[in-house]
């Protein structure tokens, strides 16, 4: 429901610009700068928490070396401010709306 309203409210305030499929933080996590463990966005070296309410625009995704899939978008807060354009994150962190 919280990431329902959230999504809604980022809708009011961007607009068509967030008309694409979006994610939420569903847990605690990294931001990367490329789809594989060892790339720790230097912007976000202790990650994110799944309390701050922020949403991946999602433009795509790939599977890693390892087998798992990663998400490509840009990080966005509450009021559609664009934080981080294109980075990744681990797919199991974010629940989307659609792919």
């Amino acid at each position: 429901m919280r990431l329902a309203a959230t999504a809604f409210a980022l809708a009011l305030v961007a607009g068509p610009a967030l008309s694409q499929a979006y994610c939420g933080q569903a847990a605690d996590g990294f931001i990367l700068t490329a789809p594989e463990w060892g790339a720790i966005h230097p912007e976000w070296p202790n990650g994110t928490s799944a309390g701050d309410g922020w949403i991946l625009t999602y433009m795509g995704e790939q599977q890693g070396e390892d087998g798992e899939y990663f998400l490509y978008g840009d990080l966005v807060d509450q009021t559609g401010f664009v934080l981080s354009p294109g980075v990744w994150v681990w797919s199991m962190e974010w629940e989307c709306d659609a792919y």
